[in-house]
């Protein structure tokens, strides 16, 4: 059974292995993710820097220095929130968005043309198993996280 379970965690970690960024007009992976964030972003099209870290699942130093590269690139623009001055909000530029949706376009024509080799009811089933995996697999992560278990006797 260990063999069985050693696959499963090659079959998901070689989907890290993939560079798709490759296929990304002059953007990194992390950046293409954060664009994305920044462009479903409300009514203003602004989103706090905190907000983004959280939504991304990412650590704000990490976005920090995405940002950093797409302000470098002039897709993005910082701003002092009006509600709360002592927040950061950023903004896609005119260039941002449209290299966003250009990427966009590039991912949806990569996931269709992939996918396609799929029957629906296929592609239906596997995304409810990633989905559960996923579920269970951040569970447990929870449960079995490092700083919780300070003190404690390893089991």
């Amino acid at each position: 059974m260990d063999e069985l379970y050693g696959e499963f965690f090659r079959a998901m970690h070689q989907f890290r292995k993939l560079n798709v960024a490759s296929i990304l007009p002059d953007i990194s992976q992390s950046e293409f993710a954060a664009m994305n964030e920044i462009m479903d972003k409300g009514e203003d099209g602004k989103i706090t820097i905190s907000e983004l870290a959280c939504k991304s699942k990412v650590h704000s130093s990490a976005i920090s220095r995405t940002l950093h590269c797409l302000e470098e690139k002039g897709y993005i623009e910082r701003s002092i929130d009006k509600n709360d001055r002592r927040n950061i909000c950023v903004e896609l530029t005119e260039e941002g968005k449209r290299v966003t949706t250009e990427a966009r376009q590039i991912m949806c024509d990569y996931v269709k043309a992939v996918v396609e080799h799929l029957e629906n009811r296929e592609l239906e089933r596997l995304i409810a198993y990633m989905n559960k995996i996923y579920s269970v697999a951040e569970k447990e992560i929870e449960a079995r996280k490092w700083k919780d278990r300070k003190g404690k006797e390893h089991e």
